[in-house]
């Protein structure tokens, strides 16, 4: 795991920023990687019922939905973060695009993060992340001018499910 340190900048909170691993996401979510497949098999002896390598999805909250977000010039700096009661959001960007992504600890109580218990992840362009419910998260983030990205969540996600924290500063990645 390469870890930056979190100096702070007048005004300006620099959150740790990690290389993504299944182990240093646990407690935010889960790593989907990429699978080696032979046509629509996996393996002859693959169960995804039973597998603990499969995404823990819960989308039984309201109607699913799958859709591409396309994004213009998003700048690496936040001022707020969110998160989802009903729905295990996952995100991945198209066309192997690495991408930025800023995360807390998920909470289903009144508990909200700080600054400092942000932390933000590298995450390759080959990988999609499944937020555990009541993760507070902020990104995609991203150093080109526009990106594409999937997104699994439910129809009313924007509407219903969706609480946002404002932070007490403005926060970016510390990188190289």
């Amino acid at each position: 795991m390469t870890e930056i340190a979190s100096p702070t900048r007048t005004g300006l909170h620099l959150i740790p920023v990690h290389d993504l691993t299944t182990e240093n996401f646990a407690p935010f979510g889960q790593v989907i990687n990429p699978r080696r497949a032979l046509g629509q098999w996996i393996m002859p002896d693959h169960n995804p019922g039973t597998s603990p390598d499969e995404a823990q999805l819960t989308l039984h909250q309201g109607i699913p939905r799958l859709w591409i977000m396309h994004l213009k010039d998003i700048p690496l700096t936040f001022e707020n973060m969110a998160r989802h009661m009903k729905v295990t959001q996952c995100l991945g960007s198209l066309g192997g695009v690495e991408w930025l992504f800023a995360v807390a600890a998920p909470s289903t109580s009144g508990v909200r993060p700080g600054v400092n218990d942000v932390v933000g992840f590298r995450i390759p362009g080959d990988r999609i992340v499944k937020l555990h419910i009541g993760t507070w998260h902020s990104g995609p983030h991203f150093r080109q001018s526009e990106a594409q990205f999937i997104n699994l969540e439910n129809m009313n996600t924007r509407r219903e499910d969706f609480e946002t924290l404002d932070l007490p500063m403005p926060c970016s990645y510390a990188l190289d």
